[in-house]
């Protein structure tokens, strides 16, 4: 209702109001301003009533960017850079994007082929899906274009994990339309194929579905507040270790939500030295490290333990594993981890 376009102009503030809290929510909300700006001028071409969204919703997140660079003289924050590959990037948003669809990287495609047909049907017919078709497209694409070039920018959550998890919402409607499209260009009985054909693709992804929230709820990845975190006696031997202990980890939020105490983090693939330093400076260092807590951006145990002493004094399998760490001389450039 609110993205038709004889409906623009008395629903501008609340559109401005909507990309102006997902912008805050996350950055890669900035996408949906640029979208809608372009969405809103295309649908109308009132050059005013564009710019009006444009100024509306960017109001939040200019202040937040000069609060960012008042305190850390950038826009957006610290951020270690460079990130992942380009093409890397572009490669993991593809499989990220078939493994909605299948586990079969050819039925993936398929599919993808088939959604496409459909969606350029539905934007070729000048019907009521028409101007819906083309704005989620926009949205979708520019939301992906963010994500990619963030991604490939600084070192932050990888895309094969969570971070594509706002276009899935826009992918679903898309494909629901391009299906409701290609049912209407077929006859009665391919119509019922085709039908078949979209209930066994739910139906699979259902099962697939059920079948990871019932593996990640066993390994406790709905949260630390999970009880296989808060039962785990790995939280007891952290609390044991002494109040002047530096702690390391991979995920030193977990190690102050679990435990209250403060804790560092393990460096990354291109910051190892001041790392070093901390634990030059150091005598009581302990290393906790969180298997399940997949970060490609930080060095891996592997080269952790390679570079340094380690001892381990405590193993809880896939819940974690504590050791205590020193460097291999008084040399930082002793430390030449293969990453």
């Amino acid at each position: 209702m609110l993205l038709r376009k004889d409906k623009f102009s008395e629903n501008i503030a609340t559109l401005s109001l909507i990309a102006a809290l997902a912008s805050l929510t996350r950055y890669q909300g900035i996408a949906i301003i640029i979208a809608g700006t372009a969405i809103i001028f295309t649908n109308t071409k009132k050059i005013k009533l564009a710019l009006k969204f444009l100024f509306l919703s960017s109001i939040p997140i200019s202040i937040w960017g000069i609060r960012n660079y008042n305190l850390s003289e950038t826009i957006f924050g610290h951020r270690i850079s460079p990130g992942n590959e380009f093409t890397n990037n572009l490669n993991d948003t593809f499989d990220v994007i078939s493994s909605w669809i299948s586990t079969s990287p050819f039925i993936s495609v398929f599919v993808i082929v088939l959604l496409s047909i459909g969606l350029i049907s539905a934007f070729l017919n000048n019907n009521h899906r028409k101007d819906l078709t083309i704005s989620l497209v926009t949205l979708l694409f520019s939301l992906i274009a963010v994500m990619i070039y963030s991604s490939t920018q600084y070192q932050i959550d990888p895309i094969e994990n969570r971070f594509l998890a706002p276009t899935f919402p826009i992918f679903v409607i898309l494909s629901l339309i391009s299906i409701e499209r290609l049912i209407l260009l077929t006859h009665f009985r391919e119509n019922l194929v085709c039908i078949f054909i979209s209930l066994i693709w739910i139906a699979s992804n259902v099962f697939i579905i059920t079948s990871h929230v019932t593996d990640w709820n066993s390994r406790g990845a709905f949260g630390f507040n999970h009880k296989i975190w808060t039962s785990s006696p790995l939280i007891d031997e952290i609390l044991k270790l002494p109040l002047n202990a530096t702690i390391f980890s991979n995920a030193p939020e977990a190690i102050y939500y679990l435990s209250k105490r403060k804790s560092k983090s393990t460096p990354t693939k291109s910051g190892y030295e001041p790392y070093l330093n901390s634990l030059n400076n150091s005598k009581n260092n302990f290393l906790v490290w969180f298997p399940l807590m997949k970060r490609d951006y930080l060095i891996g145990i592997p080269s952790l333990r390679a570079g340094l002493k380690t001892e381990e004094i405590s193993n809880h399998g896939v819940l974690g594993q504590i050791y205590i760490i020193s460097p291999k001389s008084d040399e930082p450039s002793s430390f030449a981890p293969k990453i």
